[in-house]
């Protein structure tokens, strides 16, 4: 039999996280005199006295804090993107216009 700090009915419940079943056994543990007298069990398991952490919200971060702000930034990338393709495009103009004139001369 293991001793580690542990009495044959009581159980270290410190090394545990606070769920509704360490804190009946805590108090099943606690002596009479701390034992509440009444009718109600003396944990509630749908009351945490303990607020609960924020859950983690998953995935990419956003980089715009508004849809408003997207949006304009995607305005500004579509522009852009039209300009540099309109520029391709005359330059592949030119390219198809030089090659002509070299196979026609």
């Amino acid at each position: 039999m293991a001793t580690n700090n542990v009495s044959a009915n009581n159980l270290d419940t410190t090394q545990f996280n606070d769920t509704n079943v360490i804190k009946l056994l805590k108090s099943k543990q606690a002596e009479p005199s701390t034992i509440p007298l009444t009718d109600q069990p003396a944990v509630q398991p749908s009351v945490d006295p303990q607020p609960t952490p924020k859950k983690s919200t998953r995935g990419r971060k956003k980089i715009y804090l508004t849809d408003e702000a997207r949006k304009a930034a995607r305005r500004v990338q579509q522009k852009a993107y039209r300009e540099r393709k309109k520029q391709e495009l005359i330059e592949l103009r030119a390219l198809k216009a030089n090659i002509e004139q070299k196979q026609s001369a």
